[in-house]
């Protein structure tokens, strides 16, 4: 008997009435100046259908399209796979694993400089070009990234003086300990352990309180990110992160997104963005980004319930999306440009108004306390 497939582990949509639908993704972007659009359908048990194209001149460029049927055979086609290298036209020959995607398949299987074309384009833009940052990501390797990027440093600390948060400059304490220290504090600290994958040195261990041990050629290492404040008066003192405000940590935790998306081509997702944050400091993360970009290749796309951010002195119409649930508990995206406004329009106020929709409609809470008192 064979050995039935892993499946896919997608979480299909649950309140439509019998079998799930087959799930769809169809994404469109820049690698390398170059316009790409991948696409697949997936469903529990297999990759049913992939795609990659290139988009050149309005026209679309196949490089391979992928099926694979009920009864497990996949199979890879497309004239664009000569560009991408002798070892992924050999994959496409074997067509893969039917739970997994071609492009996860070539890069577990075909050494990185082997991958050419817009194969390699697509994987490194899913590898750096897109970052996901939730409500509750934190940079584990904060202190070494601030530590060895002096530039990045500086950015940091400007960057939260900027923001009101009352710090004046980041700095990181590094100091070195004895290999037993560093055992007991890995041991006692809730660590979470880390490290380039090719390459077991160094190790870098975070720890639950932000400090980070680090195991190297040189010996051991503690470290960890410290905040300076000046008052009016002279005095400075220094502040362990952890002893921050939830907003500065958070903004501090940003600082790397933004500071990258001044250096390169990138788009950043961030959940929640205002989770912690003081409305005035999310307007300035947001302006902050869109000083910054000034026509490059760079995206921010963040989800919020902060209804100040809806400016059309910062934001273009078609750069505000909603998201409201229709009848059959989807959600439906929609943008500002659909409707026609003024120039001048308070857009905030408006939406709270209900004019947009996407906005919940509460209950009278005192409706609510009167039928539940019983009756006499």
């Amino acid at each position: 008997m064979g050995r039935r497939a892993a499946g896919t582990a997608r979480v299909p949509f649950r309140f439509r009435q019998g079998k799930a639908r087959a799930t769809e993704f169809d994404l469109q972007f820049i690698a390398g100046g170059r316009l790409l659009r991948f696409g697949l359908v997936v469903d529990d048990e297999r990759v049913a259908e992939e795609w990659l194209v290139e988009v050149v001149g309005g026209r679309e460029r196949v490089v391979y399209e992928r099926v694979s049927s009920a009864e497990g055979k996949t199979e890879v086609q497309g004239k664009g796979l000569t560009d991408c290298g002798p070892k992924v036209e050999l994959m496409a020959k074997l067509g893969g694993k039917q739970h997994h995607t071609f492009l996860a398949s070539v890069k577990s299987l075909v050494e990185a400089e082997e991958i050419l074309g817009p194969v390699a384009l697509a994987l490194e833009w899913f590898d750096s070009g897109l970052v996901l940052i939730g409500p509750e990501a934190t940079f584990e390797r904060l202190a070494s990234m601030l530590f060895l990027d002096e530039k990045l440093k500086g950015f940091a600390g400007e960057f939260l003086k900027s923001a009101s948060t009352g710090v004046d400059e980041i700095e990181v304490s590094r100091k070195e300990i004895a290999e037993s220290d560093f055992e007991e504090l890995w041991t006692r600290g809730g660590q979470k352990k880390s490290s380039p994958e090719a390459d077991p040195d160094p190790i870098i261990i975070t720890r639950n309180d932000g400090m980070e041990l680090i195991k190297e050629k040189a010996g051991y290492f503690e470290q960890e990110v410290l905040a300076r404040h000046r008052t009016d008066g002279g005095e400075e003192a220094s502040f362990r992160l952890k002893d921050e405000s939830d907003g500065t940590q958070k903004l501090l935790r940003l600082a790397p997104a933004l500071y990258d998306l001044n250096q390169r081509p990138a788009v950043y997702l961030i959940d929640e963005i205002d989770r912690s944050l003081h409305p005035m400091m999310v307007r300035h993360f947001v302006s902050s980004f869109l000083s910054a970009c000034q026509g490059g290749m760079r995206q921010l796309l963040v989800t919020t319930h902060e209804s100040r951010l809806l400016d059309l002195e910062i934001l273009r119409r078609d750069e505000i999306w909603f998201a409201e649930k229709d009848g059959g508990l989807a959600t439906r995206l929609y943008s500002l440009a659909d409707f026609h406004v003024r120039k001048d329009l308070k857009v905030d106020k408006q939406y709270l108004q209900g004019r947009f929709g996407a906005i919940p409609f509460l209950s009278d809470v005192q409706d609510l306390v009167e039928e539940a008192e019983p009756v006499a």
